[in-house]
């Protein structure tokens, strides 16, 4: 395993996407199997892992994480890290049915039901994450943002909001993106 300095792990240049309770939560599951997460961490940053990745689309296999993106990608060792894959699936993956969640509350609120980060917006423009035809709608991340707002504000008025809680806490706010 190469060596990363403490101080490389709080740049602001390779903390461009991951947040704070996700480096958190790798820290303590990495606590847990007495697994040094340093390397991880970074390799994370660099590439803009989020929690989503061991969610929903992102590491589909043991083999893809541990293989293709640590030891291939990264040269990462082995040692533990089929425990830590297991125990971060474990804490991120949605494989289960999800309960739906009062809704009642959501269009009473005045304020806002998301935050969006231009941070992702931004991103998502700059590493072309869409389909060609939308990236021709949304040129800038200023423009994907004000549509995102204004799909939301939609399914707020049109009630279409359903909001869901997964059986490890997670909860997923889903709309109709294609309501206008």
């Amino acid at each position: 395993m190469s060596e990363v300095k403490d101080s490389e792990l709080h740049s602001n240049e390779s903390s461009r996407c991951m947040t704070d309770d996700f480096e958190f939560q790798i820290k303590e599951i990495a606590k847990g199997i007495e697994f040094d997460p340093t390397v991880v961490i970074k390799a994370f940053r660099s590439d803009g892992i989020r929690s989503t990745a061991f969610s929903f689309d992102g590491f589909r296999t043991q083999r893809e994480f541990i293989v293709e993106y640590c030891q291939d990608k990264w040269q990462i060792s082995k040692g533990k890290l089929i425990k830590f894959y297991k125990a971060t699936t474990s804490k991120y993956s949605i494989n289960a049915p999800c309960i739906p969640i009062d809704n009642k509350q959501i269009y009473t609120s005045a304020v806002s039901l998301v935050f969006i980060s231009h941070k992702y917006t931004n991103e998502i423009i700059t590493n072309r994450l869409l389909d060609s035809s939308e990236l021709q709608t949304f040129d800038t991340a200023k423009r994907l943002f004000q549509y995102l707002k204004w799909t939301i504000r939609l399914n707020k008025t049109n009630r279409y909001i359903n909001c869901y809680k997964s059986h490890n806490n997670i909860q997923l706010l889903v709309v109709n993106a294609e309501l206008h």
